[in-house]
């Protein structure tokens, strides 16, 4: 597999067809929202490009990350790639042991071995790549089965702090009723431990969070309802809300803000 970027610059400069101008393809780019370093992947062969890996290469643009960190995303799926082939697989076929493999490779084997914190955010990439896949329909399921705490055999090791950077970058996709009540669990979980104030609000937000940490995206809300008046906060994904028993809460709440993405 070869791995390309778009380079508006390039054509404007190179390219030579009557067919089409370099103004034309780059305005046609613009307005498919195709940004400067968007990856393109083509078959080593015939030069063209592979529609499951070019399709996430847009996936990432539609996130409107800058061209260096586009730059970089792509890079990983490629080098992962590159990686896999010497073992007989590539990256869409790829196994869990594979991956491990390549884990492995990165963190312990290679020449200079990278860091916790720059594997974390390669392992954040591969996992949003699969769940890309699998909500494509490329792929019936993940390479890398996913723990009910949201972990897999790709996660960074535990660290005292997190860096959420990369995961406030990516558009993720959206958690399953299953996933999405597991990072609900967690987090009720850990405030019972907590000594400050743990009510809906706090909770919703945290479940929020933790799905983000793990490469998924849940909506929060905030409601209030005016009989009885209240006012409540939760998380839901699907059309599901989450976390809550039919006797919990008196429902309908009215949303007043619903919040998507992590960032």
């Amino acid at each position: 597999m070869e791995l390309a970027f778009v380079q508006s610059e390039l054509l404007e400069k190179y390219l030579d067809t009557e067919v089409i101008s370099a103004a034309e393809v780059t305005a046609l780019l613009k307005r498919r929202g195709v940004l400067d370093g968007t990856p393109v992947y083509l078959n080593e062969e015939t030069m063209m490009p592979l529609p499951p890996l070019c399709d996430y290469g847009r996936y990432l643009a539609t996130a409107l990350l800058d061209e260096t960190t586009l730059k970089d995303y792509g890079r990983a799926i490629g080098r992962t790639d590159n990686y896999l082939v010497g073992l007989q697989s590539d990256i869409l076929s790829a196994t869990e042991s594979d991956l491990v493999a390549y884990r492995d490779e990165r963190t312990r084997w290679q020449k200079k071995p990278i860091g916790w914190d720059a594997w974390s955010k390669e392992s954040f990439v591969l996992d949003d790549f699969y769940g890309f896949l699998v909500d494509r329909k490329v792929l019936d399921q993940r390479p890398v089965r996913v723990a009910a705490r949201g972990r897999n055999a790709l996660a960074a090791r535990l660290r005292s702090g997190m860096d959420i950077r990369a995961v406030t970058r990516l558009p993720g996709r959206t958690a399953g009723v299953e996933e999405a009540e597991a990072a609900f669990a967690a987090v009720r979980g850990a405030a019972r431990w907590w000594p400050g104030r743990a009510a809906c609000l706090e909770e919703s937000l945290a479940a929020h969070f933790t799905a983000a940490l793990t490469g998924r995206r849940v909506t929060w809300v905030i409601g209030a309802r005016f009989a009885p008046q209240g006012a409540h906060a939760w998380i839901e994904t699907e059309g599901h809300v989450i976390g809550q028993e039919e006797t919990d809460r008196v429902w309908p709440y009215m949303p007043a803000l619903k919040v998507e993405r992590s960032h």
